[in-house]
């Protein structure tokens, strides 16, 4: 890994944003070990899991020669513009300073920060980390028409943040062996798409998402 360790860093050093990242977002040297997690989580998937003998374990060796540090690498060039994007974000949301507006400002601050948050490529997946440049692309749609119907705005937040209310209690209920489970992440994602339904419809989502929707995959996780 020191190897491939080192060239997501150089990659990620090739982005200015990242040198002077606010606290609450990934430095680049935590950003590069994420990166190269999450490139280990790629090749021990594709190589059909973790290792149980030697024999095993030399698999997953030789494939991380060959795929580590090019998968690193480019889930470093992803990161840094998620990162870049999250941190122009941030600085929008410091100037938009209309007492009317702020509640929806701390609502899209709480967004971002949580979709980029340190270790957020290995906990959010390579295959995923596009998503979440949309979800980023959203609040600034979002941000950039919020002063226009700021009541609409209000209503939509309103129904977005009970559904993740109530999904953040079926978190918290459920066994901890479930929290993996690809019902209860998927859950999660489809909450962030009807964010993207709700306030940036213009950039569309891979699936039909709503309400309804939402709530039935909520209520099938609780059974």
């Amino acid at each position: 890994t020191p190897g491939a360790r080192r060239d997501a860093e150089r990659r990620l050093r090739t982005v200015p944003a990242l040198a002077a990242a606010p606290a609450h977002f990934p430095g680049i040297g935590d950003l590069a070990d994420d990166c190269v997690a999450a490139a280990a989580d790629r090749i021990v998937a594709a190589e059909g899991g973790p290792a149980w003998d030697d024999d095993g374990f030399a698999r997953l060796a030789e494939a991380a020669r060959v795929r580590l540090a090019p998968l690193a690498v480019g889930a470093a060039g992803q990161a840094a513009d998620l990162v870049a994007a999250a941190i122009a974000l941030e600085a929008r949301f410091q100037v938009t300073r209309a007492p009317v507006l702020q509640p929806a400002v701390d609502d899209m601050r709480a967004q971002v920060r949580a979709l980029v948050r340190p270790g957020f490529v290995t906990a959010t997946g390579l295959a995923r980390l596009r998503d979440v440049g949309r979800y980023l692309d959203g609040v600034r749609v979002r941000l950039d028409k919020l002063g226009d119907r700021p009541d609409r705005d209000r209503d939509l937040m309103s129904r977005a943040r009970a559904l993740e209310r109530s999904y953040a209690d079926l978190i918290r209920a459920l066994p901890r062996d479930r929290l993996a489970d690809p019902e209860v992440i998927d859950a999660r994602w489809m909450l962030e798409e009807l964010r993207v339904s709700f306030f940036a419809q213009v950039l569309g989502t891979p699936r039909p998402v709503s309400e309804p929707r939402v709530r039935k995959a909520l209520d099938a996780l609780a059974r």
